[in-house]
This record gives C-alpha cells, structure tokens and sequence, in this order.
C-alpha cells in the first residue's frame, strides 16, 4: 500500500450518506428504491465515492452485514464499469483495502470480496497480466489458507 493510501482517511459525512443510502436500499417502498439508484448514479461522479464505499465494505466492522456485502457489490459493479477510465492511485488503494479483506471474520464478506478481487483481476486481462498489475495480490490470497493448514496442522500434532 501506498503512503498516500495509507493516509487516506475518509469523509465522515460522505461515510454516513452512503450508510445512510445503504439503510434505504433495503426499504421495500420503490419511491425509496428509485431515490437511492438515483443518489447512488449520481454519487458516481464523486472522486473519492469508490474508497469511501470500499471504507463501507472493508473498515465498518460494527455494520450489518447485509450493508456490507451491498457496498462491496457496488464495488464490484463500480470497478467493472469503471475500472478503465479510473485513476491508478484509486485503484491502488482500491486494491489495497480489497487485500485487507480477505482475512474479514465473515464467510459472506470473504465472498464478497473474493467477487470484487475476481471483477478487478478479470478486468486486467490475462493471469500473466494482473500478476504484473497486482503483484500484492497472490501472496495475500495465499498467507491466510497457509495458516489455516499450520494451525491445522498444530492442532493434529495435539491429538
């Protein structure tokens, strides 16, 4: 990760309007449905609207689940409509707190995120291509599988 990604903290009042519009999406009134596909196509514009929602997905721990895996769904769409035109240091740091979550204690964030490495790989081209592009990428895939073999493997030695 970058210096600069590192730093990076997001703005609150955007956090909570994307929480906010999170909490709407699953109103089962349509007005309220429409209002936030329009917020949300119009939140597309927003520089910094992709790491916040990455933030969203990743950082709020404390949120539903449910919210969660919503953000990291609209990651997912965001990087494979986007990812083309989106600048290198956003992807970057998009990469980045997609690598930090691999390790989330939920299965379903875990997936989620899985989804979201697959769209950003896919969109890279070919597995010698995003190797170059995402060289953090197979090492942080592999450390949590190889410690679950070592703990694995631990607690056999016990028994």
């Amino acid at each position: 990760m970058t210096a600069a990604a590192a730093m990076w903290q997001p703005d609150e009042m955007a956090v909570g309007q994307v929480v906010t519009m999170l909490d709407q999406a699953g109103v089962p009134d349509t007005a309220v449905q429409a209002a936030v596909k329009a917020q949300l196509d119009q939140l597309q514009t927003v520089p910094e609207f992709n790491r916040t929602v990455a933030h969203v997905f990743i950082r709020l721990t404390d949120r539903p689940v449910a919210m969660r895996m919503a953000a990291g769904l609209i990651l997912k769409n965001n990087v494979r409509c986007h990812s083309q035109t989106m600048p290198p240091a956003q992807a970057a740091a998009l990469k980045a707190e997609l690598l930090a979550g691999i390790a989330d204690a939920d299965a379903l964030i875990r997936k989620t995120v899985g989804t979201c490495i697959a769209t950003f790989a896919g969109v890279m081209g070919t597995y010698d291509e995003w190797l170059v592009h995402w060289p953090d990428l197979m090492p942080a895939v592999r450390h949590p599988y190889l410690h679950s073999l070592h703990a694995l493997w631990q607690r056999a030695r016990i028994v």
